[in-house]
């Protein structure tokens, strides 16, 4: 946005301000935060007994139409960031998300979040493009615990009597 400092002493302090705003939020940007989704609702969750923590160093990639793409990371709190200069606004951009962890898999799409790969469009407003990680391990901890037994009903052959039945226990 162009106006010659002259011709800003005509206008009124409002408008100015207006003016300012307008410029600096019409610029694109596409930013979300990549969070672990222990139940798998699709939304990061925080309340006073549970809360899902951010993830950090999560590869994500936007690619333009054209094929120009830009890479970043998400931070310490999770969030990652396209900024000003980066995408041209209103344009279509594909966001992937990559480099998880081992044992990481992408989590339930849900209404906080969607899959690893994502097709947006950049501007202003575009700031909740989240990324959900579940890892099974989360849920169970098979290092150091004992496995968990588990009931199978076994059946042997025999007649009802018992004559050609073997005396037989089945032992975990």
């Amino acid at each position: 946005m162009l106006i010659k400092l002259q011709h800003m002493k005509n206008l009124s302090p409002f408008l100015v301000i207006v003016l300012v705003c307008a410029n600096l939020f019409s610029k694109a940007q596409v930013s979300g935060t990549v969070f672990r989704d222990f139940n798998g609702n699709g939304v990061k969750d925080n309340s006073a007994t549970f809360n899902e923590p951010f993830v950090q160093n999560v590869t994500v990639k936007a690619t333009l139409p054209n094929g120009t793409s830009f890479s970043t990371t998400s931070n310490a709190s999770g969030v990652y960031s396209f900024t000003v200069g980066q995408l041209p606004a209103a344009s279509a951009v594909r966001i992937e998300f990559s480099g998880l962890g081992n044992g990481d898999y992408p989590g339930f799409k849900g209404t906080g979040n969607a899959s690893d790969v994502q097709f947006v469009i950049a501007g202003a407003g575009t700031t909740a493009v989240n990324f959900a990680l579940n890892a099974p391990a989360d849920y169970w901890d098979n290092i150091g615990q004992p496995n968990p037994k588990l009931l199978a009903i076994v059946y042997a052959h025999g007649d009802i009597n018992h004559t050609n039945s073997a005396n037989t226990t089945f032992g975990i």
